[in-house]
């Protein structure tokens, strides 16, 4: 029996949110904290932190699967959330939650594409795991949070 491993396509990695010193574990305890005071983006309040189970789609694997827990930043006031995204849009390879108008769900992809057009900027997304990207073009205003981590 021989098992073959296909090469993969490397993928634009998503940038740093979260810094090191924001991470604190207690031998004592077991107990992992983190201080959202200290992430890359200058915000006014503590971001909202948003820890969700991953739906079976397969959409993001390897990088996360269903039974994970992705741990995910908004802003707490619209100019916040818009420091947030400024800061996703700085390059492809960033992973944020979108939802469409009239869609009851969010899609959890990671940016392939920013441009810009008569409506301003937008994103293009695609799961990991897809063949084709996500049809649509998102603006800053269907973004709701920013992926900061998995938790598997």
């Amino acid at each position: 029996m021989c098992l073959r491993v296909r090469a993969s396509r490397d993928k634009p990695s998503p940038a740093d949110i979260v810094k090191p010193e924001a991470f604190h574990y207690d031998d004592n305890t077991g107990i992992l904290t983190v201080d959202f005071n200290k992430i890359n983006v200058q915000l006014s309040e503590v971001p909202k932190v948003w820890v969700t189970p991953i739906p079976d789609t397969d959409s993001m694997d390897p990088l996360f699967d269903y039974g994970h827990n992705n741990l995910l930043l908004g802003g707490r006031n619209s100019a916040d959330q818009q420091k947030l995204i400024d800061f996703m849009a700085e390059r492809p390879g960033n992973i944020a939650v979108y939802k469409l108008q009239n869609w009851t769900r969010g899609i959890i992809h990671r940016i392939v594409e920013i441009g810009q057009d008569d409506q301003g900027r937008f994103f293009k997304f695609r799961g990991d795991n897809n063949l084709r990207g996500d049809p649509d073009k998102v603006r800053d205003a269907d973004i709701s949070h920013l992926y900061a981590g998995t938790i598997p």
